[in-house]
């Protein structure tokens, strides 16, 4: 707690100092013995951001040799003159670090980045983020992504062409293929691994895009209870023949739903055995004239 409490009072004194004493307002004469005495505590790591870059009369006076690597990576991406006082190769800044800086001036990529063979996936990403047009240096093809990685690449850059044709799109998950088709429909299907999609995936895709329906494995719907088939069939009516097919699957709720969107289509195959008091209490309330059906199938 003392340490703590020395360490605050510490650095307040640093930031007071320097912007009382050497701010560029508050500039005054002092005797260089104690210029050379504050200038010692001075600590540039101690001063907010935006006072240290505008106190422009301050920067000869500190010791930037002592500023650490985060501190110098904001200070930059505030004022890139200030490059000339501190010095990146001794704080060991690597390339994905220099992503704020490169992000306010992608002009400087080639200055620090020697050779785009060398750098990272991570690098790589932050580098494209900063400038699309460096995919002529950059060989994504040659890295093996992981499954973070690339859902970030497709996140980051969905709508570049020039990129999204070097990615190995089939490498995604499920649900990473899923926004991916739901955002650009059949632009990418061929390159996509669609045989991991699940029912709920098709359900949302074709929600959006019902055109891809011939990309559809329909057989994974007649699994389990077949809830799923049953809002399928919803929305693509020419599909019927997978509920008679699978009509002792269907669950009770499925029914429901299928009795209630469409009860001429759907009555005389539903299995009403199934029903629950809730079930029938949701289906009268549309459909009251279905009363004497509950009467025989429906057993108290």
């Amino acid at each position: 707690m003392v340490t703590n409490i020395s360490k605050i009072l510490s650095n307040a004194f640093s930031h007071s100092i320097a912007l009382s004493l050497f701010g560029d307002d508050n500039s005054c004469e002092l005797p260089n013995s104690l210029i050379k005495f504050y200038n010692k505590k001075i600590n540039p790591n101690t001063i907010l951001d935006k006072e240290l870059v505008k106190s422009i009369d301050l920067h000869d006076k500190i010791n930037w040799g002592i500023i650490e690597k985060n501190k110098a990576i904001r200070i930059l991406a505030r004022d890139i003159s200030l490059l000339e006082r501190i010095d990146i190769e001794e704080l060991k800044i690597s390339t994905a670090d220099l992503y704020p800086i490169f992000i306010q001036h992608p002009e400087l990529i080639h200055e620090f980045v020697e050779d785009f063979d060398k750098i990272t996936p991570l690098e790589a990403i932050r580098l494209l983020e900063c400038n699309e047009d460096l995919i002529d240096y950059i060989d994504i093809t040659k890295y093996k992504f992981n499954k973070n990685d690339m859902s970030e690449m497709v996140k980051k850059f969905i709508f570049s062409k020039r990129i999204m044709e070097r990615l190995d799109l089939s490498s995604l998950e499920h649900f990473s293929t899923r926004k991916l088709i739901c955002k650009t429909g059949v632009d990418y299907i061929d390159r996509l691994n669609i045989s991991q999609l699940k029912a709920s995936d098709w359900i949302e895709i074709l929600e959006q895009h019902p055109e891809l329906i011939e990309y559809c494995n329909l057989s994974i719907f007649e699994n389990n209870d077949c809830y799923l088939l049953t809002k399928l069939v919803m929305n693509f009516p020419e599909i019927d023949y997978l509920i008679i097919k699978n009509a002792d699957k269907i669950s009770a709720l499925g029914w429901e739903n299928l009795i209630n969107e469409d009860i001429e289509r759907y009555q005389d195959i539903c299995r009403w055995e199934k029903f629950t008091e809730s079930n029938w209490s949701k289906v009268l309330r549309k459909h009251p004239q279905l009363s004497s059906v509950k009467q025989k199938y429906y057993i108290f």
